[in-house]
């Protein structure tokens, strides 16, 4: 998906590479959804249209970020995207996480790995908030 190591962010159509210290952690309100993936890792390479569908479609109802490594955090060239695998305890690929922000802060994070059309990604994403409000109703 893209030539070097990185987190990348898609805004107005285009993902820029961030160049930050530690994981990439939203701090903008709402939802955020980041793939991982693997440059090494075949079932990305299948993802990748999944993903690239599905943010042209739903781009403008949610945030979204890919975090690439070229084999985890074993092989990184990016502290950041190292950081971010560790972070989010990603030791599977493709998947991704989505975490919701408030006030500033993540309150919520899930993650997924197997999407095998847009339809069940955008359902994972965009029904976060009732999942979230059922595990509060359980806690």
């Amino acid at each position: 998906m893209f030539e070097v190591d990185g987190v990348y962010v898609y805004r107005d159509g285009v993902y820029s590479r961030l160049s930050i210290d530690g994981p990439y952690v939203p701090e903008v309100d709402g939802v955020h959804a980041i793939y991982f993936r693997n440059v090494r890792c075949p079932g990305c390479k299948a993802f990748d249209s999944i993903w690239r569908d599905f943010v042209e479609r739903y781009r403008g109802r949610a945030f979204y970020a890919v975090v690439q490594c070229t084999n985890f955090f074993a092989e990184c060239s990016d502290v950041a995207a190292l950081d971010s695998f560790i972070f989010y305890l990603v030791f599977e690929t493709p998947q991704v996480v989505v975490v919701v922000v408030e006030n500033g802060m993540p309150i919520y994070i899930e993650r997924e790995v197997g999407f095998t059309c847009v339809d069940s990604l955008a359902d994972f994403v965009f029904n976060v908030r009732e999942r979230m409000a059922r595990a509060a109703e359980t806690a």
